[in-house]
């Protein structure tokens, strides 16, 4: 579910530039200004994780003929009304043969699981209920009654019959299921092309050893990796220094993507060029200070309906408002589902709590379980440069603006961090 509620249209108005908006109005923005994707088709083996953009309907039956379901023989029922009995074996149907003989009384096909049930059979004897006798023959050691293992034509799919609506994500089975019905190609929305820069003099890429007043480029790869994991592909642009005309190319480059992320350079400071240069390049900022902790300067905007987002320099921050808007957005270019694009929950705090903050934040919290309930307690936490605060995390706790102390056993909204495991049981 979404922790942000849908704000009225009237609410948002109310908001100009340089203003800071809460986190609900900023999340609905993002929403009513991301398009979906124009759908495509694509082969079937590329389909996977994407949102089918058509109905598919059953082109034949499946099975397309009466087939056995296991090895055996297929055989008339009422021939094993007294057992044991020996029947004649007039032939062998292994699978991808078409059978050449008609059973009857009296008679047997061996037949392989697969294999086209042949004419006047009835049922098919599992091997396990049969032995061999002499003289090409067949001893059936138990009754059997008519229909046992066989698949009959149609009884999974009829043809004409409707087998996936749009909207739905092409899993592993949706994928065969598709096959089945003789699919190579498919029309779904397409995973979203996103470009990925960072900024800054003091920002160097990992391979480098920094001087004592530079710092690894980690966010990059960190968005690199959201991206990623919501199933969208990147192209990483590099880092660009706080130089005006090297960033103007680099975003131009960016803007020929269908959403572009950009990290750091977004505060107010005098070498924080990125949103006025986006401004001088056509791209209309929908806002670009949110009221949340970490990640205040945050910056989103359209260019020709293109999202772009202009993300804090902090690395807590950077993941958080990826989390907050961009994995939103990205959801919804590619026909996600609403539900999907956040991983929000309750939980019960494992000890008393007190923050005292005008904006709402998000903490970094380990999570467990006890006697059904979710029970989470805040991580050692230095503030929004404090990766290994995230490494050690689960979950983010959402502490609303101006939150009184929160005493344990408080319910609170959480945010489940990427990539970290469901917890099935609650």
């Amino acid at each position: 579910m979404n922790a942000f509620s849908v704000v009225n249209v009237n609410l948002i108005q109310t908001y100009g530039d340089n203003k800071m908006i809460d986190a609900e109005v900023a999340l609905t923005i993002v929403l009513r200004k991301t398009r979906r994707l124009a759908p495509r088709k694509v082969p079937l083996l590329e389909a996977a994780r994407l949102i089918l953009a058509e109905k598919v309907k059953a082109t034949g039956d499946n099975p397309p003929f009466d087939s056995s379901a296991m090895d055996g023989y297929a055989i008339v029922a009422s021939d094993t009304k007294k057992v044991p009995i020996e029947l004649e074996v007039i032939e062998e149907i292994p699978a991808g043969k078409w059978p050449k003989k008609k059973v009857t009384p009296g008679k047997a096909a061996k037949i392989m699981t697969g294999a086209p049930v042949p004419q006047g059979a009835d049922t098919v004897i599992m091997v396990e209920d049969t032995e061999p006798a002499e003289r090409g023959r067949a001893r059936i050691l138990t009754k059997i009654e008519p229909g046992k293992n066989i698949r009959y034509q149609g009884e999974n799919i009829k043809k004409g019959e409707l087998l996936l609506e749009p909207g739905i994500l092409l899993g592993p089975s949706e994928v065969g299921l598709l096959a089945s019905a003789g699919k190579v190609e498919v029309k779904v929305t397409p995973p979203a092309q996103v470009a990925i820069l960072a900024t800054g003099d003091e920002v160097v890429e990992p391979y480098r050893k920094p001087k004592p007043w530079e710092i690894r480029n980690s966010n990059s790869y960190t968005l690199a990796a959201q991206v990623t994991e919501c199933g969208a592909d990147f192209h990483y642009l590099g880092i660009v220094p706080d130089d005006k005309q090297k960033l103007v190319r680099a975003i131009r480059r960016g803007l020929k993507s269908d959403c572009l992320i950009i990290s750091g350079g977004v505060s107010v400071g005098e070498y924080d060029l990125v949103t006025d240069i986006l401004r001088q390049m056509g791209v209309r900022i929908h806002f670009d200070i949110v009221k949340i902790k970490p990640g205040k300067p945050t910056v989103f905007g359209t260019f020709k309906r293109m999202p772009v987002f202009g993300l804090p320099g902090n690395p807590v921050s950077s993941l958080v408002t990826f989390e907050l808007f961009v994995r939103p957005a990205l959801a919804k270019m590619m026909g996600k589902d609403e539900a999907a694009r956040l991983d929000w929950g309750w939980a019960y705090l494992a000890e008393r709590f007190e923050l005292k903050r005008k904006r709402r934040q998000f903490i970094p919290a380990i999570g467990s379980a006890q006697k059904g309930r979710l029970w989470v307690r805040p991580v050692k936490y230095r503030g929004s440069a404090d990766l290994v605060a995230l490494r050690d995390a689960d979950y983010l706790i959402e502490i609303p603006p101006e939150a009184p102390p929160l005493s344990k056993g408080k319910r609170v909204r959480i945010l489940r961090l990427p990539g970290r495991p469901a917890n099935s049981s609650l």
